[in-house]
């Protein structure tokens, strides 16, 4: 579990926030295989399209289920999926994180840079 390597590497009991940062699956790396399994667009990648957003949150509810983390989020995903995050979720999202650069908002607010 990613989870519990990371706390082990850090050498910690738990952590105060631990976030989804894509909202997308990718396959599972094993970490004998390669670590940090990366997030590259290249051959490496696989999809994992078996697990939804909904699976996942709920494995992140069961981290702090398990006493590994304290609080849970998200990261870079728009409101319709935020709400549907809302409907399903035992633990509310403690935060969301989002990223804001002008490269990375509507091209109409470029010609500002």
């Amino acid at each position: 579990m990613a989870c519990k390597l990371s706390l082990e590497h850090w050498g910690l009991e738990y952590f105060d926030l631990y976030l989804i940062h894509f909202p997308i699956s990718l396959k599972y790396v094993a970490p004998e295989v390669r670590y940090p399994p990366e997030w590259k667009f290249d051959a490496r990648m696989e999809f994992d399209l078996t697990v939804t957003y909904e699976q996942t949150w709920h494995a992140m509810e069961g981290l702090v289920d398990s006493n590994l983390t304290k609080n849970i989020g998200a990261c870079n995903i728009g409101c319709d999926k935020i709400m549907d995050v809302l409907k399903y979720a035992k633990i509310k999202p403690a935060i969301l994180q989002v990223e804001m650069h002008p490269f990375l908002t509507q091209p109409n607010l470029l010609r500002f840079v």
